[in-house]
């Protein structure tokens, strides 16, 4: 299974803050920070494992909680940390004609980004980021799958919608690439 687009979900995060409280001013000053909180939805790239010649691993999306906060280094530079740990994947065996449940896993993906804010003393405030993602594995079953920890480029686009001078709505959409080793029974 390659980590494609399970990052292209956990960037697909129509949340690393919906309905997200932002702190902000109207005068940015290097003290001022960003926090969100909503949530992500992850949906992995599946079928690139092979479970025999006829099977192929797939992977579900899910959604859970994420959040982000962001330092912002002058008026319009930020540098964000961002993770998604609250989704669990069902897995799959899949032929051409049947998906047979195969088990969980539950990854814990986080980014580190540098981010341009285009206005950031608007009501309206868009940004874009790239930096690199780290995604880690754990409750794989059945026994003897295993997913390796993985690093990739990222990338994020948003905005933030004032709502009062301190309280904002947000949304975004992330991707990350990432191609994890994936093992079942040591294969």
């Amino acid at each position: 299974m390659s980590m494609n687009r399970p990052a292209v979900a956990a960037a697909l995060v129509l949340g690393a803050a919906l309905f997200a409280p932002a702190v902000a001013q109207e005068k940015w000053e290097r003290t001022d920070w960003i926090v969100r909180g909503g949530v992500s939805t992850v949906d992995p790239k599946s079928g690139d494992l092979g479970l025999s010649p006829t099977a192929r691993l797939g992977v579900d999306s899910d959604s859970g909680f994420s959040f982000d906060i962001t330092k912002m280094l002058s008026e319009k530079w930020g540098l964000e940390l961002f993770a998604s740990p609250g989704t669990k994947h069902s897995t799959t065996s899949d032929t051409a004609t049947t998906s047979t449940p195969f088990g969980k896993v539950e990854p814990l993906i986080e980014t580190l980004t540098a981010q341009y804010h285009f206005n950031p003393t608007g009501t309206l405030r868009p940004y874009v980021g790239a930096g690199l993602g780290y995604a880690q594995f754990s409750g794989e079953t059945p026994a003897g799958l295993s997913l390796g920890r993985t690093w990739g480029p990222t990338a994020v686009a948003g905005v933030d919608l004032g709502l009062t001078q301190r309280l904002f709505l947000n949304a975004s959409a992330r991707w990350v690439d990432m191609g994890s080793k994936v093992r079942f029974n040591g294969n």
